[in-house]
């Protein structure tokens, strides 16, 4: 089951993997890259949420839909 994540969050990572930059599984090249290109959610969100990245690169990501925060 892909890991729900904040659409601004998946649109930072994308854009990380799109840069080619880093390998993704290596966590910590990707806050680097995130905290380069000016996402400082989304590289804060990485930090304190590790585990589920993680787990996020086998199972996918998923951007949450606005009804996904209210019913959990």
């Amino acid at each position: 089951m892909a890991v729900k994540i904040e659409p601004s969050v998946y649109e930072a990572l994308t854009k990380v993997l799109e840069r080619n930059c880093c390998n993704m599984i290596d966590w910590r090249c990707v806050h680097a890259a995130l905290l380069e290109l000016g996402e400082e959610y989304a590289a804060d969100w990485l930090e304190a949420n590790v585990e589920a990245y993680i787990r996020g690169l086998s199972q996918g990501f998923e951007p949450e839909k606005p009804a996904d925060r209210i019913l959990h």
